[in-house]
């Protein structure tokens, strides 16, 4: 079974999608099939400012601490531990909070790592 998902927006009660092209030949494509169209509100993926204090503090910080000379092999142990080796790409806004916060604390009781608020580093063009 094929699944797919189409992004759009609801204006006056009309479903319209972002790629119209790609969604009219997946319509297109189940022709005679029964089908079954699941409707939710988009929730808000990770912002780009959270993912750049992630890995410019939270995961900098803590590979620091742990002696890790690649930032990259520490965000996938903790991926590994908080996310059960899923993407943080896939994480909300709120989730990526929840999940930074798990790290500072993970690092702080097993690293002994304070990890600085975003308002407190200096991280913004990292």
């Amino acid at each position: 079974m094929i699944e797919q998902k189409h992004l759009g927006k609801v204006k006056q009660g009309k479903f319209t999608p972002y790629n119209l092209q790609v969604y009219e030949n997946a319509i297109r494509g189940l022709e005679g099939c029964d089908v079954e169209v699941l409707i939710t509100k988009r929730k808000k993926p990770r912002s780009t400012v959270q993912n750049n204090y992630y890995m410019g503090v939270v995961i900098k910080y803590a590979a620091d601490a742990a002696g890790y000379i690649d930032k990259k092999r520490m965000h996938k142990e903790m991926k590994d531990m908080f996310l059960d080796g899923g993407s943080t790409t896939e994480l909300t806004t709120t989730e990526m909070m929840e999940y930074i916060s798990k790290v500072r604390m993970w690092a702080s009781e097993f690293l002994s790592c304070y990890i600085p608020d975003p308002n407190e580093a200096e991280w913004r063009d990292q």
